[in-house]
């Protein structure tokens, strides 16, 4: 069952990561309620696309300060060497 409060949670997820997936898991909805609410409430519909737009700003500036810093990989919470794609993310 969904939190009272999970179309803001949600938003905020999604503001953040870009990624609807992640964003539902954070607000612990399913994807299917949140499009079926993005369809049926316009006013949710324009928040979703703000913070989508949101989102792919801080992408973008993630990835300028990777180009610009030289910094193409990172390590995970194993200790591995994770390599960035830019280009992948560019495409996004």
């Amino acid at each position: 069952m969904a939190k009272k409060n999970w179309e803001r949670i949600f938003l905020n997820a999604l503001a953040e990561t870009s990624n609807v997936k992640a964003a539902c898991e954070l607000a612990v909805v399913s994807q299917s309620l949140v499009y079926k609410t993005r369809r049926e409430n316009a006013e949710f519909a324009r928040q979703w696309y703000a913070a989508l737009a949101e989102g792919y700003d801080n992408l973008e500036m993630e990835l300028l300060s990777r180009l610009r810093e030289g910094r193409l990989e990172d390590i995970d919470a194993d200790g591995n060497n994770r390599k960035f794609d830019i280009g992948t993310a560019f495409r996004a």
